[in-house]
């Protein structure tokens, strides 16, 4: 959005607006929200640091079951949304040198809601 540039999940449109943590909004999945335009599209995302995916899982458990609530509310559109589970490489010394500038960076912007 500040590059004005694209979502590899939304192609071909543009990011408009992103809402972080956005329970209050109706969401379950609710980590991030990036609202696109030009078709207008939503990726609701649910972002760890690492994930185990097994059937026993709590993490994983919670986070289909939100996706689940997701797809089947009215805020969802199924022919244009869509539902991402973010979850990276990173070691956990990475995250704490990135993540305090990363926040004080957005934080000083007014493009989150």
């Amino acid at each position: 959005m500040i590059t004005d540039g694209y979502s590899p999940y939304l192609p071909n449109s543009k990011i408009e607006k992103i809402i972080l943590q956005g329970k209050y909004k109706g969401y379950d999945t609710d980590d991030l929200i990036v609202f696109a335009t030009n078709p207008e599209k939503k990726m609701l995302a649910q972002i760890k640091k690492s994930i185990t995916i097994t059937k026993n899982d709590k993490d994983f458990e919670e986070i289909i079951q939100a996706a689940w609530n997701d797809f089947n509310k009215h805020l969802f559109k199924r022919d244009h949304d869509v539902i991402a589970l973010i979850t990276g490489p990173l070691s956990a010394t990475d995250i704490m040198i990135c993540h305090p500038s990363i926040v004080t960076k957005f934080l000083n912007t007014d493009f989150i809601v």
